[in-house]
């Protein structure tokens, strides 16, 4: 069993005159990053993967310098291109956001639709499966890319559901080398089963 808890980056700190990937933290995602680390130590886990971009690296780092634990860079983790343009976030741009988690195929001119995202995203994290094995891995992410991934498995994953994904966030899928499922967080009073 593969299982996977998709941790949100924590709060970025939005620079236009930077393209996005190279949003850094902000000092209070910084800080969310370090109050992380006891909610990522509970559900303990064997790997730490992330997405090439700061945000999501830096939100999982404080956890891995502490543990002594490397990040595995996976760019198919990135966050969604919605649009080959930069769209500040106004309505156009939530109207595409609520077009796309209406109909999974729908990008605009050089994006790429949830459909899309999620077929890279979770291929992504099955060739990790079948190169390392099961076990328990963070997954640094993104909210769409992270959205994306929740609604290739659960259909009922929608537009609402991106919109009150807050940073951090954590969500858990799980693989078993066939199909992908959703599962509930552990809890502090679970004991970990090895998987």
């Amino acid at each position: 069993m593969f299982d996977v808890i998709l941790v949100r980056h924590a709060e970025s700190q939005p620079d236009w005159d930077l393209p996005l990937p190279a949003w850094p933290l902000s000092k209070r995602g910084k800080a969310q990053a370090l109050d992380l680390v006891a909610k990522l130590e509970a559900l303990s886990p064997d790997r730490i993967l992330s997405s090439p971009y700061p945000r999501a690296i830096d939100t999982v780092q404080p956890f891995a310098a502490k543990h002594a634990m490397t990040v595995d860079i996976i760019d198919d983790l990135r966050e969604r291109t919605l649009s080959g343009e930069v769209l500040k976030p106004d309505g156009a741009f939530l109207d595409a956001m609520r077009l796309s988690f209406e109909d999974v195929d729908f990008c605009l001119p050089g994006g790429e639709s949830v459909r899309e995202v999620a077929e890279r995203a979770l291929g992504a994290l099955e060739a990790y499966f079948h190169a390392h094995g099961g076990g328990r891995v963070l997954a640094s992410s993104h909210g769409n890319t992270i959205t994306a991934i929740l609604a290739a498995i659960d259909p009922t994953v929608g537009y609402e559901d991106w919109e009150t994904l807050g940073n951090p966030a954590l969500r858990r899928v799980c693989f078993d080398g066939q199909a992908w499922r959703r599962a509930e967080l552990p809890t502090a009073s679970s004991p970990r089963t090895r998987l």
